[in-house]
C-alpha cells in the first residue's frame, strides 16, 4: 500500500505542490522535473510489486484500469495546475469554454474580507465588493482577469486568509499557495482514510482515489479554491485523530472547519453519543481559540456585523439573492434550492418562506440522523471485524458531513456533491457487488460529476431540466441518509481482491 501511496501523492499533489512552491520562488521548471521523474520511478515499481503479489486474475485488468484512470488524472490535474502557475493560460482551466469558471475565484472573497475587516468595514455587504466606477448597481470588482466575490462565511474563517493578507502576499500568490495547500490536504485525508481502514477495503479505497481526483467537481473546487473540500479533508482528519487517541490534534483539525462552515459540527453529535469528551473538550477549546484569535486579528465588528446583519440574511436566503432566479435553481443543492425547483415545477405553497421553514425542519431531521446513526455504530461495534467497522463509521462520517452541507441556502453544483462521490467510492470498496451494482455506482459517480453551472442553462429554463435535476438532488440526498443509517454489509473486499489459493501443503505419509 505505501508504494501505491507514493504514486497518488507524486501523480496527483506533486503538480500542486509544484504551483506552491513557485509562490515560494522556487523554479517550477527544476521542481516539475524532479516530480516527472519521481513519479516514474515509484510508478514502475509499484507495478512490479503489484505482479509479485500473485494477482494473476485480476493483474492485467487492475494494471489496465488504474493506470488509464490514474493518467487521466494526472494529466487533468498537469493542466490545472499550469492554468494556477499561469493566470493567463485560462484555456487550460477546468471546463475553459465556460467564461464564469475562467473568470470565478471563491479565494478572492476570502482575501478580501480579511483586507477590508481591518478597516472597520461591513464584510458581507454587497457594496464592498462593488465598482464604483462602473455604470450599474452592484457591478463587481476585478482583480486581475477574477471576479471579486462575495463573502458569506462566518468572520472566524478570516484568520486563514488575514494571514496571507498580513504577510504582504498578493492575491496571484495567495491563489498559488491555496491551491497546494488544498490540494495537498485533500490527498492526505484520502490516503490516511484508506490506511486507516486498513486490510483489503482500505487497499480499494485508495485504488479509488483516482476516481475523485479526476471529477470536474474536485478539480473545480480547487480551481475556484473554495473551502468546502478541505472543510471535508480537515473533519475527516479530525475524527481519524480521535480513534488514534490524539484528541488535541483532532480538536484542532474539527475546530476550524466547525467554526467556519459551521456544518461539520454535526459530527459533534456523534462524539458525544459515543461518550468521547474528551474529543468533544478539545474541539471546543480549539473552537474557542480560532474564535478569539480572528477576534484579535480582525476586531469585533465583523462579529457583530455577522450577529446582527448577515445571520438573519443567511436563513432568509437574502445573502444568496440570486437564488430565487429560474438560471439558479437547477445547480443549487441546497434545501433552499429543492423548494424552489418544486415552485418553478408548479407545486403551491413553495414560496421563499416555505424554503426557510423546509430548512430549518431539515436541520432537525438532520439531528436525529446523527444520533440515530451514533447509536447504530455504537451497537455495530461488538459484532464487527475492525476492518468493516471503520469503513462503516467512515461511511457515516461522509454521508453526515454531506447532508449537512445541503443545508446552506446555496450550495452549487460545482462542489455539492464531491462528498457524495468519495463517499460512493467507500461504498464500492464494501467489494460485495454484482454486476448490477457496480453499474449503478458507475452511474452514480457520473451523474455525481455533472456540473451546470456557467454552462448550457437558457432561461426559461426547460421543464426537463429542472425535473432531472430534482431527481438527482433527491436521489443524493436519499443515498447519503440510506448510508448513513443501513448498517454495512459483508462480505468484504477481500473477496475480490483475494490472491489465487496457494495449493495445500502435502500430507507426509504415515511413518511404516
Amino acid at each position: 500500500m505505501l508504494s501505491l501511496v507514493l504514486v497518488l501523492a507524486t501523480c496527483l499533489a506533486g503538480p500542486p505542490l509544484v504551483v506552491g512552491l513557485a509562490a515560494a520562488g522556487v523554479p517550477w521548471q527544476i521542481t516539475s522535473a524532479l516530480v516527472a521523474s519521481t513519479g516514474i520511478v515509484v510508478l514502475w515499481r509499484t507495478v512490479l510489486q503489484a505482479r509479485a503479489i500473485g494477482y494473476q486474475r485480476l493483474y492485467w485488468p487492475a494494471v489496465i484500469a488504474v493506470v488509464t484512470v490514474l493518467g487521466a488524472s494526472t494529466v487533468a490535474t498537469v493542466r490545472l495546475s499550469h492554468f494556477m502557475l499561469d493566470h493567463t493560460r485560462a484555456d487550460l482551466s477546468v471546463l475553459p469554454n465556460r467564461a464564469f469558471f475562467r473568470a470565478h475565484s471563491c479565494l478572492s472573497s476570502y482575501t478580501e474580507a480579511a483586507r477590508l475587516a481591518s478597516t472597520g468595514a461591513n464584510v458581507f455587504d454587497i457594496a464592498q465588493y462593488s465598482d464604483p466606477q462602473r455604470p450599474g448597481e452592484n457591478q463587481p470588482r476585478f482583480i486581475g482577469p477574477f471576479e471579486v466575490d462575495l463573502y458569506q462565511y462566518p468572520p472566524a474563517f478570516l484568520i486563514l486568509p488575514r494571514t496571507a493578507v498580513a504577510a504582504g502576499l498578493g492575491f496571484l500568490t495567495t491563489r498559488q499557495a491555496w491551491f497546494a495547500i488544498q490540494s495537498i490536504v485533500l490527498m492526505a485525508a484520502m490516503v490516511v482514510l484508506a490506511r486507516w481502514i486498513g486490510g483489503a477495503s482500505g487497499l480499494l479505497v485508495l485504488l479509488l482515489v483516482p476516481i475523485v481526483w479526476v471529477s470536474p467537481t474536485t478539480r473545480l473546487t480547487l480551481q475556484i479554491g473554495n473551502f468546502q473540500i478541505t472543510a471535508f479533508a480537515l473533519s475527516i482528519l479530525a475524527l481519524i485523530a480521535f480513534d488514534r487517541g490524539r484528541p488535541g490534534r483532532g480538536g484542532f483539525l474539527l475546530g476550524f472547519p466547525a467554526v467556519s462552515k459551521i456544518y461539520p459540527g454535526i459530527l459533534g453529535i456523534s462524539l458525544l453519543v459515543e461518550r468521547r469528551w474528551g474529543a468533544v473538550a478539545w474541539t471546543a477549546a480549539w473552537s474557542l481559540v480560532f474564535t478569539a484569535a480572528a477576534w484579535l486579528a480582525i476586531g469585533s465588528t465583523p462579529f457583530v456585523d455577522f450577529t446582527r446583519y448577515q445571520l438573519p440574511r443567511i436563513e432568509s436566503g437574502a445573502a444568496f439573492f440570486w437564488i430565487e432566479n429560474a438560471a439558479a435553481a437547477p445547480i443549487n443543492y441546497g434545501i433552499h434550492g429543492l423548494v424552489i425547483k418544486l415552485r418553478f415545477l408548479g407545486l403551491p405553497w413553495t414560496g421563499q418562506d416555505a424554503a426557510s421553514r423546509a430548512a430549518s425542519l431539515y436541520a432537525v431531521i438532520l439531528v436525529l440522523l446523527a444520533f440515530a446513526s451514533a447509536w447504530r455504530l455504537n451497537a455495530l461495534a461488538g459484532g464487527m471485524e475492525s476492518e468493516r467497522l471503520r469503513l462503516r463509521r467512515a461511511q457515516v462520517w461522509l454521508g453526515l458531513l454531506s447532508l449537512a452541507s445541503f443545508r446552506s441556502p446555496f450550495v452549487p453544483d460545482a462542489y455539492a456533491l464531491v462528498g457524495t462521490l468519495w463517499l460512493l467510492t467507500l461504498v464500492a470498496a464494501e467489494g460485495h457487488w454484482r454486476a448490477p451494482g457496480r453499474a449503478a455506482l458507475a452511474v452514480a459517480a457520473a451523474l455525481s460529476m455533472i456540473v451546470l453551472d456557467g454552462g448550457p442553462i437558457s432561461v426559461p429554463v426547460p421543464g426537463w431540466i429542472m425535473a432531472a435535476t430534482l431527481a438527482l438532488q433527491v436521489a443524493a440526498i436519499t443515498f447519503n441518509i440510506a448510508i448513513v443509517l443501513t448498517p454495512g454489509r459483508a462480505p468484504l473486499a477481500g473477496r475480490v481482491l483475494r490472491a489465487p489459493a496457494q495449493p495445500p501443503a502435502p500430507v507426509p505419509a504415515p511413518a511404516l
